[in-house]
């Protein structure tokens, strides 16, 4: 069986979807073969991001997730959602952030508490949450488990 012939009912198990392009002559197999490498390399790179994260997360303290979430969940109660523009949602982060900087120039300064600028610093990250929940969702890929 030839290399051609071999990657074509490869690809009929692996992946119907892109198969039925090639046998529609929507495209080569050329074109083919590059899309399921760059396919490979992008779940490749989304592999990594999630180890990425799972990292993060484990360097986070979970008591502070958890206050960023309560206090995502009283923001919430207080004032309701995020704006529906990113420009907004993001200017809602910044300013919880302009307030830590307060805060700690005052505990710096001016004698101020050093738990304001703990409550601050939460407010600004249960913003940062919720201005990441608020952006929309990339559409989904027609083959999403390959």
């Amino acid at each position: 069986m030839s290399r051609e012939k071999a990657f074509q009912e490869w690809l009929r198990n692996y992946n119907p979807a892109l198969f039925q392009h090639f046998e529609k002559d929507v495209c080569s197999l050329d074109e083919l073969i590059a899309c399921q490498i760059a396919r490979n390399a992008y779940n490749a790179a989304l592999d990594l991001m999630e180890a990425e994260i799972a990292t993060l997360k484990a360097q986070i303290p979970s008591g502070y997730l958890k206050a960023f979430r309560d206090e995502c969940d009283h923001s919430f109660k207080k004032h309701g959602g995020m704006p529906d523009d990113i420009i907004h949602s993001v200017a809602v982060m910044c300013e919880e952030s302009g307030e830590a900087i307060q805060a700690a120039i005052q505990f710096t300064y001016e004698g101020g508490s050093i738990e304001n600028v703990r409550e601050e610093l939460i407010q600004t990250g249960a913003m940062c949450l919720k201005a990441l929940e608020a952006l929309p969702t990339p559409p989904e890929s027609e083959d999403s488990d390959g």
